[in-house]
Order: structure tokens, then sequence, then C-alpha cells
């Protein structure tokens, strides 16, 4: 309706132009008419590209929208949670273990805790820990260090006696020359 409103404004200034006392028809007037039925085609067309265009990014948008939303919906914890979590002593590196199988099987944190999945996979990765703690991967090398002749009088009184066979030569000589 809108274009048929359009080509009869454009019809009538184009006879207000050329005069509507003069009804010759003439082979120039016919092609700029039909030139100008071309021309609003044309824009009609890119209007309606424009608009789909600009619907298609109004809807990506909201999804974009949404989909940034519900991530942190998804990611919040009530009281409750915090509360079983806190108490389950969980490292905070396994969180987010408990979390996503909680949300992968449609359950609660408290359930998922229960769960011998989740407690076979925390205390898997405890043992990891213990591990790679007791195994110093670092660049610190471990060398014998002499143990002072006060600290070693003091062990002995306590019970604790050296390993190596230098350190027993030494305590016994302390002891030795303690008593002379």
């Amino acid at each position: 309706m809108e274009n048929e409103f359009d080509e009869e404004v454009i019809l009538n200034t184009q006879e207000e132009t050329t005069g509507s006392d003069d009804v010759e028809t003439d082979e120039n007037s016919e092609e700029s008419v039909e030139e100008i039925k071309a021309r609003l085609a044309k824009a009609e067309e890119l209007a309606n590209n424009y608009k789909i265009r600009a619907e298609k990014a109004e809807e990506k948008s909201k999804k974009t929208e949404t989909s940034k939303v519900a991530p942190k919906k998804q990611s919040d914890l009530s009281p409750v949670d915090i509360i079983a979590i806190s108490k389950a002593n969980i490292e905070a590196e396994d969180i987010e273990d408990v979390i996503d199988y909680a949300k992968y099987k449609g359950i609660s944190l408290v359930e998922a805790l229960k769960s011998p999945v989740v407690q076979a996979t925390i205390s898997q990765k405890n043992e990891l820990r213990k591990t790679a703690q007791a195994t110093s991967t670092g660049s610190v090398r471990r060398g014998t260090s002499q143990v002072s002749d006060a600290q070693l009088l003091e062990n002995a009184r306590k019970g604790i006696l050296p390993d190596s066979d230098a350190d027993l030569d030494r305590l016994t000589s302390l002891q030795v020359n303690r008593k002379r």
C-alpha cells in the first residue's frame, strides 16, 4: 500500500512538471516513468533488505544478552550449597568439578557431594596432590647438612640417634669429652 501511494505521488509530481495540459506521450517521458518505477522497486528491495538485517542483528543481540546473563545465574550458589561445600573440606580446584557434575545430573550440590563418583574423583585428586607435594619437583637440592654439636647432643637426650656413622662417631666423642 505504501508503495502504491509513493508511485502515485511520483506520478502526480511528474505530471505537474511536464504540465497537465500537455497530454502528449513522449518516449522520453515514458522511459522516465519506467525508470522511476524501477528505482522505486530497487529502493523497496533495499529497504526490505535493511529491515531484515536489522531484525537479524536485534535477534542476535538478544541471544547474546541472554547467554551472557544465563551463566551468571547458573554459577550462583545458594547458602546451603556454600555450607555443604565448606563442610566437605573440598579444595578450591575441585569445587568446579562438583558443580559441573551436579548440573550434568540435574541434582543439588548436597546430593552431588554424596555421590560415589564425586567422592572418588575428589579422593583421587587429593592423592595426586599429596604425591606431588611429597615428591619435591622443584629445583631444591637436598644434601647432607652438618648438624651442630649442640643439636647432636640434644637429639641424643631425646632418643633420636643420627643415621650416619660419622655423626655417631662425633656423638660418642662429644659425650666422652663431656665426661672428662
